[in-house]
């Protein structure tokens, strides 16, 4: 599994977590997530450099 699948994957889990909790901040919290997801991911791909 790439860096990137994992990724998506703990995204996908975070989401639906978030989807369960059917709190007013799901759509804070999901865009929190993206943005952590997305800065991860280019470490990530930096560090490859």
């Amino acid at each position: 599994m790439s860096d990137r699948e994992l990724l998506e994957a703990i995204y996908e889990m975070l989401i639906k977590l978030s989807i369960r909790l059917d709190s007013p901040e799901a759509n804070m919290n999901d865009f929190m997530m993206n943005v952590a997801a997305n800065l991860i991911s280019n470490r990530i791909e930096y560090d490859k450099r």
